[in-house]
């Protein structure tokens, strides 16, 4: 198996199961789907583009939290809500989004698909355009590669988490003795915990998702490497400067 490492650091980062109700919740780890369309935005993909969903789809994503932050909740106006009688409100009614403040995550994406995992890796490396963490006012405060980040070693998306360095912590927050683990169980796992998330569609026209399964496992921070301080040296797409950089 080849495995993609991807950090994704951000102030806020926003990962919502409920997107049309008047509290808008988030996961405490990025969401499936939300990779599957960061990965259309990064290699130029059109959001309708099925087949390049499905061949996403069939990876396996697994992430780990180096950094836990806080739940910010963010009082909003918003139209398209669902209300109590099923339907959509027509006028703006006041909306709780939850937002996950100064969290960082590492992100394993793993598959047999060669060709795709590479594919995926380029993509990264020199986004097709500018990237979000879960919605659009989300951005990446760092480039979402690090150097080595394409492992080919035949291990899978956990041996990566369980040996990759981890992030630094901001400098006013205790290094943890564990690192929380959320690993990607497939569509046919069994145990763990349900996920509506494994995208089939991400039309904006017809967003279709089924379940999965994840398991958390955690990882002693004692044996694992730091990785060096970034600088802010920006970092330009193919098509506009992106925020942050290595």
């Amino acid at each position: 198996m080849n495995v993609l490492v991807l950090a994704l650091e951000a102030l806020h980062q926003s990962y919502p199961d409920t997107p049309r109700h008047t509290k808008v919740s988030t996961r405490r780890e990025p969401t499936k789907s939300a990779m599957a369309g960061m990965a259309c935005q990064a290699s130029g993909v059109a959001f309708s583009d099925d087949a390049f969903v499905e061949r996403f789809a069939a990876c396996e994503v697994s992430s780990r939290c180096d950094q836990e932050g806080e739940i910010l909740p963010d009082n909003q106006n918003a139209r398209g809500v669902m209300l109590a009688n099923g339907k959509l409100s027509e006028h703006a009614v006041q909306a709780v989004h939850e937002y996950l403040e100064n969290f960082k995550f590492k992100v394993a994406i793993g598959s047999d698909d060669e060709e795709f995992i590479h594919r995926l890796h380029d993509a990264f490396m020199l986004p097709a355009g500018l990237l979000w963490l879960g919605k659009k006012v989300c951005k990446p405060t760092r480039a979402l590669w690090t150097p080595g980040c394409l492992v080919t070693t035949g291990e899978t998306p956990r041996q990566v988490l369980e040996r990759w360095p981890r992030a630094n912590t901001s400098f006013n927050r205790r290094t943890p003795e564990q690192l929380r683990m959320t690993l990607d169980l497939g569509v046919g796992g069994v145990g763990g915990e349900i996920r509506h998330d494994h995208p089939i569609s991400l039309d904006p026209k017809n967003r279709q998702f089924v379940d999965r399964r994840v398991a958390t496992a955690w990882v002693m921070t004692a044996g694992l490497p730091i990785e060096p301080r970034l600088t802010n040296k920006p970092v330009k797409t193919a098509q506009t400067p992106a925020v942050g950089g290595v």
